[in-house]
């Protein structure tokens, strides 16, 4: 695994490409989402995985979509709306 910097480009973390785009891209001040734009399928479904497991789908269907594969963007939506399923399920108990 090659090392992607992330930030101001001093730290080198050992995380898997995709990781790093989406830490860079959930930045509260000059996030960039171009390094999430570079990824290839197998990347973004990776990526996805990561999420699901790390609970940042949500997180990354707030950054701006424009440029995501189709396929990525129907599935955050497919996300969020499951999650407006949820809340309104726990609030009906």
């Amino acid at each position: 695994m090659r090392p992607y910097p992330i930030g101001n480009g001093t730290v080198s973390p050992r995380i898997p490409r995709e990781v790093a785009a989406l830490l860079e891209a959930l930045q509260m001040e000059g996030s960039n989402a171009d390094a999430l734009l570079a990824l290839d399928e197998d990347g973004w479904k990776r990526l996805l995985e990561f999420c699901d497991i790390a609970h940042l789908a949500l997180p990354l269907s707030q950054v701006d979509t424009a440029g995501f594969p189709d396929w990525v963007v129907r599935r955050l939506e497919q996300n969020v709306a499951d999650n407006g399923s949820r809340f309104e399920r726990v609030k009906a108990i």
